[in-house]
């Protein structure tokens, strides 16, 4: 069954939200994306998923980028960055860190 508002708040409507959107954001509907994305998160932080939250502070930090809005990009991926810290997601970790220096124009490795 299709997730809806109110209703499945576990993995399966969460992963529903970010693939719609990804799925926007492919598309190049920014703001599509961006409201669910944002949708996603209110379940994952809720919920107290903390890995799923940063994959989808890296995602809206990705939205932000795109649409020039440098600011909220940051916020994105150092969202991202501390949580993938904390719960020792090296790969990811580094993927935010190199996207972070890429942002402010430092060189990189």
């Amino acid at each position: 069954s299709v997730p809806v508002e109110g209703r499945d708040e576990g993995l399966t409507s969460r992963l529903f939200w970010d693939q719609l959107g990804i799925l926007s954001q492919d598309r190049g509907d920014l703001g599509a994306a961006e409201r669910w994305y944002a949708r996603s998160l209110e379940i994952k932080e809720r919920l107290g998923d903390e890995p799923g939250a940063a994959y989808t502070y890296h995602q809206l930090g990705k939205v932000a980028h795109a649409r020039g809005d440098l600011a909220a990009a940051e916020r994105g991926y150092t969202k991202a960055l501390a949580t993938w810290t904390k719960t020792g997601n090296q790969q990811n970790r580094v993927k935010a860190q190199w996207l972070l220096d890429q942002l402010r124009g430092k060189p990189t490795s």
